[in-house]
């Protein structure tokens, strides 16, 4: 073992850097990284006045104020915004159809169309017509692929 050392000490040393360098980098890209909390074996989502609330607790709770839809709404844009990213073209798309929509309910509806809009936002599960857009956009080209 001592003749292979002396023989190849050059390519030890290489590798005991390499490895050294590798151990370093993998640390550094995983100390900013928060663990999340766990109860009961449970990811927290929120704690409140030292109570914590599961992520069961929380769709369930979801689920009995909103219904299936609102756990669809979220499921469909959580889906949609990991496979699809956000580009300047589907911004610009989706602006300029909720500029269309919003003059449509505009000459529809009077001063009175932003509670209309809101309504019908509302209906979707979202609260702001351009994210409602951009994730429709989304869908469809996924939906397409």
């Amino acid at each position: 073992m001592s003749t292979f050392l002396k023989k190849n000490w050059f390519v030890v040393l290489i590798v005991l850097i390499f490895a050294g360098f590798s151990i370093f980098y993998i640390y550094d890209t995983n100390k900013g990284k928060l663990k999340g909390k766990k109860a009961n074996g449970e990811d927290v989502v929120y704690s409140i006045s030292d109570q914590d609330i599961t992520a069961s607790q929380f769709y369930d709770d979801l689920y009995k104020s909103s219904g299936a839809n609102s756990a669809i709404t979220l499921f469909e844009a959580a889906v949609a915004n990991n496979a699809i990213e956000t580009t300047n073209e589907i911004k610009d798309n989706a602006e300029a159809q909720a500029a269309s929509i919003i003059s449509s309910y505009q000459s529809q509806y009077g001063s009175a169309y932003e509670d209309f809009l809101k309504s019908a936002l509302a209906e979707t599960g979202y609260t702001d017509l351009v994210d409602y857009l951009i994730v429709s956009q989304k869908l469809t080209k996924l939906t397409a692929e």
